[in-house]
Order: structure tokens, then sequence, then C-alpha cells
């Protein structure tokens, strides 16, 4: 499964706790459903062979051909991260896929901003969130890959979000009524 995220560099700390996530997904010790979680970033696209098209032409051919496509809004949205979100969700419309989420963060207010949440209102596979904690953002994004992955074993505690003895998610900040809503989907899926 293919997984792309799209943010700002002022989110650098979310990024790198989504790598984190994706990458523990990825494990080997932990792959009880049967395919890979592949996170796909800017930083780790490499794009030196492209001889026939632009970067961004070949880049928005990865972000098509992904699974699930993750947004992160800080206090801006950026040309080149709006520029994301439209290819995927253009996608989504003409193919199915990829399943876009954006995390909006209340601070929000910029043109490139209001433009995303416009658009959001009338594409009918884009989810909106809110960008509040690094914690709730990687509980909500568990929820969105497992859904997609199929039988992965996990179980929450007070602590976190586990499959085997690895931790995925800290629950530390996220609100009470957003791990209720995680254990019931766990609990019904």
């Amino acid at each position: 499964m293919d997984v792309f995220l799209g943010s700002s560099n002022t989110l650098r700390d979310q990024r790198l706790a989504f790598s984190e996530l994706a990458n523990s997904l990825a494990d080997p010790a932990f792959d009880t459903c049967g395919q890979d979680v592949i996170a796909r970033l800017w930083e780790t696209e490499s794009y030196a062979m492209e001889r026939n098209r632009s970067k961004q032409a070949a880049y928005d051919e990865v972000i098509r051909a992904c699974d699930l496509v993750f947004i992160l809004v800080g206090d801006t949205l950026g040309d080149y991260t709006l520029h994301e979100y439209l290819v995927a969700t253009e996608a989504c419309a003409q193919k199915g896929y990829p399943r876009v989420t954006a995390w909006v963060s209340p601070a929000a207010s910029d043109e490139n901003t209001r433009t995303l949440l416009s658009h959001a209102e009338t594409a009918p596979d884009v989810e909106v969130r809110t960008l509040t904690n690094i914690n709730t953002m990687l509980l909500e994004m568990v929820q969105l890959m497992a859904s997609k992955l199929g039988p992965l074993p996990l179980r929450i505690d007070d602590e976190g979000v586990w499959t085997g003895r690895k931790r995925l998610v800290s629950l530390e900040g996220v609100p009470a009524q957003a791990q209720d809503a995680f254990a019931n989907w766990l609990a019904h899926r």
C-alpha cells in the first residue's frame, strides 16, 4: 500500500512521525496482513533519472498511483501542497483512488487553505479533519491505513495503539473522545 504525505516544511515533526508510523507498519516483523506500507514523501522520492518530463510531472504520477493521500495544513498551505491535493482528488474522481484525507490546523486561513476547504466540500471522497496534535493525527492515520490493509492485529490500551509488542501511537494528548472512537472502530471492524 502506497501512502503519500503532502505538507509544508513547517510541519516537520508531523512528517517525521508519519514516516516512523509507516516504517513501523512496513516492518516485516509486524507484516501479518501480507502487504507493505510505503511512505511517499518528496524527500524520499528520487527523480534523478527523469529526462523526458519535469520532476513535478513525475511526482504527480507517484501521487496518482497511491492508495491513500494525506495532506497536512499548518498555518498556511503552500502552492505545491495545494497542487498535490488537487492532483490526488482529480485522480480519485477519475478512477476511485487514492482516498484523500486532509488535516487542517484551525489557525490556517490563507487563500490556498480556503481553496482546499471549498473544494473538499464538493468532492465526495475527500475527508477533512482538524489538525490538533501529532498523536491524534497518527491515531486517525492508523485507522485509515488499517482499513486498507485488512487484518492487521491492533490493540489499544491506556498507553497507546499496538501491534504485537510494537507501539504504533502513544495516546498522550489524545482526547478521550478520539480514543473511544478508535476503540469502538477496532472492536467492530
